[in-house]
């Protein structure tokens, strides 16, 4: 995030970067650098790099609501989020918000990937 390495989210075998903590408003724009990056980022970066770069200089007010659902009608997602920005004699301030909710969509949902838990031989049956 804006060239500099982001901490682990997890503990443990899940310690990995989430990028999901960043509000999407705030992300100004995004950098993927394929190969070659570590000269610049260090030898963890020799696969490549993809650097975040937010919102530094956001002045205003920005309001999204977003909504969606699926062609099943299932799975509907509703999303909001605000950005607030302003500057002063010594810098400038911008603060985002993001809140989304996701609704359930099992594989059972879709005829092309229904397949049991369990099968129930004695009485024909599929659960």
């Amino acid at each position: 995030v804006n060239g500099r390495r982001m901490i682990n989210s997890g503990t443990g075998a899940a310690s990995t970067v989430d990028i999901n903590t960043i509000p999407v408003s705030m992300i100004k724009q995004v950098e993927v650098l394929k190969d070659g990056a570590s000269a610049v980022y260090g030898t963890d970066a020799v696969a490549g790099v993809v650097n975040i770069i937010l919102k530094d200089d956001f002045e205003g007010l920005d309001m999204n609501l977003n909504g969606a659902i699926t062609g099943e009608g299932d799975a509907d997602e509703t999303s909001f989020d605000i950005t607030m920005g302003s500057s002063f004699d010594r810098g400038n301030v911008v603060i985002g918000l993001q809140y989304t909710d996701r609704g359930d969509a099992s594989q059972a949902d879709r005829d092309f990937s229904d397949c049991p838990i369990e099968e129930d031989y004695d009485n024909g049956s599929f659960y």
